[in-house]
């Protein structure tokens, strides 16, 4: 199993001198691995630490939850995915309890995906507006999450929101990655895949599934340079992965996972 993370702070975050408001993390053990991603809200006050705090918590206990039995791997999986919510949940509560903070202050997103690289089974949960696409065994690529957007442009639904949790899975996995809105919103426009019905739209689709195939064409190390050439703001050469990046202001974060 092969894991890429990239994540870079914006370019419209540096020049504001807030840094990198994304988290990520990956726990694998064995064929098994959980990734977890948040992105701190830039209307809240502590929205960077609170999408840490949140990654931080559930990266060290959620592991603890799964049981690696034969009889209990699928449905342990699932229950794993979704004890992570509560867990980051939690820890947001906390740091403000601690803090001596607003818990207003402590928004952000979340995204948990669990994957058994063997049986190809993705469980996931996923509040706010990044993005979770997979890959089959088949070659069909599959959008899974629904960008949640709220009433104003640039509104979404924080992790204290509990009541809009979303929880799903998917069969037959290849590969997946997890990302924030920035490149979320460049990968699929609109919060769908694009529809082959132009030019753009089958060059972004060609895209998409050439990403989530790179893993298996490439070398661990030698992914790690292409993809952070494509994906960060300063890279040092251009190619068609990198044209879909251009301009994106926002702080780019994706980790990609790969039987």
């Amino acid at each position: 199993m092969l894991t890429y993370q990239f994540s870079e702070a914006g370019t419209s975050h540096v020049l504001a001198g807030r840094g990198n408001e994304d988290a990520q993390a990956v726990a694998a053990h064995g064929d098994v691995a959980f990734v977890f991603v948040a992105d701190g809200m830039g209307s809240a006050a502590r929205g960077g630490e609170a999408a840490r705090a949140a990654v931080e918590a559930a990266a060290a206990l959620v592991p603890w939850t799964y049981v690696p039995n034969e009889a209990l791997r699928a449905p342990s999986l699932g229950f794993a995915v979704r004890a992570a919510f509560p867990i980051a949940y939690n820890s947001l509560i906390g740091a403000a309890d601690r803090g001596g903070w607003d818990t207003r202050d402590m928004l952000t997103t979340f995204m948990c995906a669990g994957f058994d690289a063997r049986s190809g089974r993705l469980e996931y949960g996923f509040c706010g507006d990044g993005g979770i696409v997979a890959l089959t065994r088949g070659g069909k690529v599959r959008l899974l999450t629904k960008a949640a957007r709220g009433a104003r442009p640039g509104q979404t639904t924080p992790l204290h929101s509990c009541g809009d949790w979303l929880f799903g899975s998917c069969e037959n996995v290849l590969a997946f990655f997890v990302c924030t809105d920035g490149l979320f919103e460049r990968l699929c426009p609109g919060g769908r895949l694009p529809e082959a019905t132009s030019i753009r739209g089958r060059r972004v689709r060609k895209l998409v599934k050439g990403l989530l195939r790179k893993p298996a064409r490439l070398g661990g190390e030698q992914l790690r340079i292409v993809l952070d050439n494509a994906l960060s703001s300063a890279r040092p050469s251009e190619d068609d992965l990198g044209w879909l990046m251009d301009d994106v202001t926002d702080d780019r974060t994706l980790v990609l996972v790969s039987a």
